[in-house]
């Protein structure tokens, strides 16, 4: 069990170590690397590795109503504010002050509570870090990215890259039932996803099913024969 370290996002394009600039992104395309020493040992993120959202939340917010309301008052001072810790976030990520930009975060959350991108940041530099704090002291932390992740689903229920990362912090608690269900919702909503089935059988054996594992891993091969266990 790799319960020292979560996983974490590495860098944010249009900062030291990101790769493209803001006005080259699109939403599904602002990638982040993954560190592999300070990841769990679940191996689905080759398919869709963490990111953290560079776009502003009056350009993408989820809630068609708020979308609507901030076209018409775009001065509202609720809706400025909130841009204001978002862009905040984004800043203090940038310069790895994580703890100053989980905060940043949470305060756009609680002026826009139905912005998904925001919670979803806010999971990603929970878990960051939980990672870079001494062994035992981040774990609430981590436990804060979980409560963040389910909140980004009930906005975003089928995004599959929350489900995955929701599953590997899980996995790095010990929690191995529930990193299952997440997995469970990646193979739902992506029945070609052979590394949640591998992710799956790890877990599987950490809790000595070992017939479970032999069938997911199975299963990982008949999607992909070429697949490294």
């Amino acid at each position: 069990m790799m319960d020292e370290k979560a996983p974490v996002p590495e860098g944010i394009p249009g900062t030291p170590g990101g790769e493209k600039n803001e006005e080259e992104l699109l939403p599904e395309e602002i990638q982040a690397q993954v560190r592999p020493d300070v990841t769990s040992e679940l191996t689905v993120l080759s398919e869709g590795e963490e990111e953290i959202i560079e776009i502003l939340p009056d350009e993408t917010i989820v809630d068609e109503e708020i979308i609507e309301s901030a076209q018409i008052h775009p001065e509202e001072e609720k809706e400025s504010q909130a841009i204001k810790y978002f862009r905040q976030g984004l800043e203090f990520f940038g310069q790895q002050q994580y703890a100053e930009s989980a905060q940043a975060f949470d305060r756009a959350t609680n002026l826009e509570p139905k912005n998904a991108q925001a919670w979803y940041n806010k999971a990603l530099v929970l878990s960051r870090l939980g990672a870079r704090l001494p062994v035992g002291q981040g774990t609430q932390n981590i436990i804060d990215a979980i409560q963040a992740y389910d909140k980004t689903l009930k906005l975003d229920a089928k995004n599959i890259k929350v489900w995955v990362n929701r599953g590997i912090i899980l996995d790095s608690l010990g929690r191995y039932e529930e990193a299952i269900k997440s997995f469970d919702r990646v193979n739902e909503l992506d029945t070609k996803n052979a590394n949640a089935w591998v992710s799956k059988g790890i877990l599987y054996g950490k809790l000595g099913k070992l017939e479970e594992k032999i069938k997911a891993y199975a299963k990982a091969t008949e999607i992909n024969p070429n697949i490294k266990f």
